[in-house]
């Protein structure tokens, strides 16, 4: 899209886009080309969704969920093979089962696209991001892992965003980094106000009612989830570290071992960076978590709420476009969903250090003021 208005900008095509150049400021223009951006890329997706329809078969996974769906309705057994959901999102795909399948593959898949481009202030470069592609043309479920963290992250000090960490738990892997760090403001709240914190209480309340009349509907759906896991696949697997270390065929205790002190270094080298906090953690579980897929990193869309990092996420994604279209069956090739998570990571620590350059840099240019 910059490339576009920088063309349109240096030659004056405006005329040839019928966009006066003069008679409309810089930022409207921009929003213009933003707008015809937007439209163009999702040609692209409809394309898919429109060719899904008249073949009337949707992803693999969609047909999973919507069979899975189906068995509760039928009262047939949930959790048997490829069925790891808990039960509240079992219910949802039992609710989109009884849509026809047009209507249900068409909210399915563009709900988690339109959710993204209103999380990033509706820039275009998020519809390049070769994770919302890759979870589009899957009909996967990391949606609420995505609104979860955004509505959180947006105001993280308010007791109501309990609410959107609870919503987080439809997918239990998304909501580790997270909590995490949520549970250590609650610490801290508690060690120092000697009470539970407002937002650990509406978190606990609304997961409560999240889970419980599920809880009531079949009390030994706990247990059944939970003895029935998914095993890690290297063709999903999002985590650098772990992917590299299933090549070497470690046995269970040596692999654990070997990723908590990736994990120990480095929170080391972020805390040695003074970067500690929600978005790095975020990043650091996609590095080292062996149970996060290449289509739930849709979750860092949020993270991206400046263009530097929107451009840095679209042009490290560009090895996954060309998996898709290029190796979309050899599991191999997915390592390229790999190289996101660290090269966002990175962009966020070298941050941290610029902003704390310019601060002491600031400091000092006071402190002389003062001086003088």
């Amino acid at each position: 899209m910059l490339l576009c208005f920088e063309i349109i900008n240096q030659f004056g095509l405006y005329n040839t886009f019928m966009i006066p150049g003069n008679a409309i400021s810089l930022h409207t223009r921009k929003k213009i080309i933003g707008s015809i951006s937007i439209i163009f890329i999702l040609i692209i997706y409809f394309a898919y969704a429109f060719i899904a329809i008249e073949i009337k078969q949707g992803p693999v996974d969609f047909e999973t969920f919507m069979e899975i769906g189906r068995n509760l309705l039928h009262g047939s057994p949930i959790y048997t093979e490829n069925s790891y959901y808990p039960m509240p999102y079992v219910g949802i795909f039992a609710l989109f089962s009884l849509v026809p399948f047009p209507l249900s593959l068409l909210f399915w898949i563009f709900i988690p696209v339109f959710l993204a481009l209103i999380i990033s202030g509706w820039s275009p470069f998020v519809l390049l991001f070769a994770p919302l592609f890759a979870h589009f043309i899957g009909g996967q479920t990391a949606v609420f892992g995505m609104l979860g963290l955004w509505g959180y992250r947006s105001n993280q000090k308010s007791k109501w965003s309990g609410i959107w960490l609870s919503i987080l738990l439809f997918k239990p892997q998304l909501a580790i980094a997270p909590l995490i760090w949520a549970g250590w403001i609650w610490i801290r709240e508690i060690l120092k106000n000697q009470k539970i914190p407002h937002q650990m209480v509406v978190f606990i309340t609304s997961t409560v009612f999240i889970f419980l009349p599920w809880v009531a509907y079949n009390p030994s759906w706990v247990s059944e989830w939970l003895t029935n896991p998914r095993g890690f696949r290297l063709r999903a697997m999002a985590g650098l570290i772990p992917r590299l270390l299933s090549y070497l065929q470690l046995k269970p205790i040596i692999f654990w071992i070997v990723i908590t002190i990736a994990v120990l270094v480095i929170g080391f080298w972020m805390y040695r960076k003074k970067a500690v906090n929600l978005d790095s953690l975020v990043l650091l579980s996609f590095i080292v978590l062996p149970i996060l897929h290449d289509y739930d990193l849709i979750q860092l869309i949020p993270l991206l709420d400046q263009r530097k990092k929107q451009i840095a996420a679209v042009m490290s994604s560009i090895p996954l476009w060309l998996t898709i279209f290029l190796a979309y069956r050899n599991d191999h090739a997915w390592i390229t969903a790999t190289i996101i998570a660290p090269i966002l990571l990175w962009l966020l620590i070298n941050d941290f250090k610029l902003t704390e350059k310019f601060q002491n840099k600031n400091k000092k240019i006071s402190n002389k003021t003062l001086t003088l």
